[in-house]
């Protein structure tokens, strides 16, 4: 049985009951991928290590776009005053964002109790493969008198980090 759809933005061009990656017009959106950390990581140490979220993703067109999105929340502890963390995200060996909280997480003296600030990271990546990707998050201790800081920490509550992968036709 063949299907016809019709309409001003090129669509009525499937004729053969299939719609496939290729015949997608730009800005479509391929397939969705998610990857979840329900139990809080720590970073303790200066050198980057695995947090254990992370998604695998195989592109439908090579010239697609990814929208990468990464939430979580995070913890320092009561005593500590201040301390620069890093975190990236990885695609294999290639760096797709760096960034250092050194600003974020300088709370004073001033302040008591344990903090738990939000991670809300958002970034595009255009890797030009048909084949898997696999996105990590990884993060360290970078400097200052914070010992370590927790990611999916959720003061007594769930822990939760999420990362989430939209492939868009371009």
């Amino acid at each position: 049985m063949t299907t016809t759809i019709s309409g001003s933005t090129g669509v009525n061009k499937i004729t053969d009951d299939a719609i496939t990656a290729a015949k997608l017009p730009i800005g479509s959106v391929l397939q969705v991928v998610t990857g979840t950390l329900t139990s809080p990581v720590t970073f303790s140490s200066s050198g980057y290590s695995q947090s254990g979220l992370s998604v695998t993703i195989t592109p439908k067109k090579v010239n697609s776009r990814f929208i990468i999105q990464i939430w979580g929340t995070s913890e320092l502890d009561n005593g500590t005053n201040q301390g620069a963390h890093d975190y990236r995200l990885m695609r294999g060996s290639t760096v797709v964002v760096l960034n250092q909280w050194q600003n974020y997480f300088n709370r004073g003296n001033s302040v008591s109790g344990d903090h738990y600030p939000p991670m809300d990271v958002t970034c595009i990546d255009e890797p030009a493969t048909l084949s898997a990707i696999t996105y990590d998050f990884q993060g360290r201790k970078y400097s200052g008198t914070q010992a370590s800081w927790k990611f999916a920490a959720n003061n007594g509550g769930s822990s939760l980090g999420i990362i989430t992968v939209t492939e868009i036709a371009q």
